[in-house]
């Protein structure tokens, strides 16, 4: 037991080692997968050097380079999509109706688990709840205001 906690923070350290060494570039040429998991392994505030440091990459570079990382991402991101429709069509009406209803399900969960966290608050947790959301909120609206910014 003890030996695979060790192994498992061993891992967890050599991880984010591994992720603190990674640059702009590395980061992109990431599968979505890797990338998630990339991220996943990182606190919140490396998350948040990591975004700003990718930003402040992009900045740098020329609009030539910016237009070709766009079109670059929108080539991979119609590429990914082409691949889940092909596996869609692929699939049997049962096997769409299972992935249907297995979202469904997992949608009805999250909420059902967001409702009960939402009534067991208190008015003052509730309250600090909402500014939390409504920062989250200005946050995204400035992002979509951004152009392709990483």
């Amino acid at each position: 037991m003890k030996r695979t906690v060790l192994i498992a923070a061993w891992s967890t350290m050599l991880l984010a080692g591994v992720a603190a060494a990674q640059s702009a570039d590395d980061v992109r040429a990431m599968t979505p997968e890797d990338r998630k998991a990339y991220f996943q392994a990182m606190s919140p505030e490396e998350r948040a050097a990591k975004r700003e440091e990718l930003r402040d990459h992009f900045e740098s570079l020329s609009e030539d380079e910016k237009q070709a990382l766009r079109e670059q991402r929108r080539a991979e991101r119609d590429q990914r999509r082409a691949e889940q429709r092909a596996k869609w069509d692929a699939m049997s009406e049962e096997e769409r109706q299972a992935i249907v209803e297995q979202r469904r399900a997992s949608r009805d969960e999250k909420r059902a688990r967001m409702r009960e966290l939402w009534d067991s608050m208190s008015d003052e947790e509730r309250a600090a709840a909402k500014a939390r959301m409504a920062e989250r909120r200005k946050q995204r609206l400035r992002a979509d205001q951004r152009t392709d910014d990483p």
